[in-house]
């Protein structure tokens, strides 16, 4: 399964319901696998799965990096430049975190 995360890491146009399926097979074994959880969300957004949100909120507890997540909710709410993860400090973060929360809430 490990040359089969870098393959999907490297080219997410893979990204297909199967992959779906081996992704989740893999988290089942192992859920602090956070690349594979990563991938997964990628995945059901690719997939528009009604299971996206619920998966997100998931990851959250999960993904120890949140800023990541936070990329993921912004490129699912808002239509945004791409954000170097290195140019957010924790107040930036914080802050966005709070907008994407309330964009969600609403």
């Amino acid at each position: 399964m490990m040359d089969r995360i870098a393959e999907l890491i490297k080219h997410p146009e893979y990204l297909d319901r199967d992959t779906l399926y081996e992704l989740r097979s893999t988290l089942a074994l192992y859920p602090y696998y956070q690349t594979a959880r990563l991938l997964m969300l990628q995945n059901l957004y690719l997939l528009h799965d009604p299971s996206f949100d619920e998966e997100l909120r998931r990851a959250a507890i999960y993904i120890t990096d949140r800023r990541v997540l936070i990329i993921i909710i912004l490129k699912t709410r808002l239509i945004i430049s791409p954000v170097s993860l290195s140019n957010i400090n924790k107040s930036q973060a914080l802050s966005v975190l709070e907008r994407a929360y309330i964009i969600i809430i609403d």
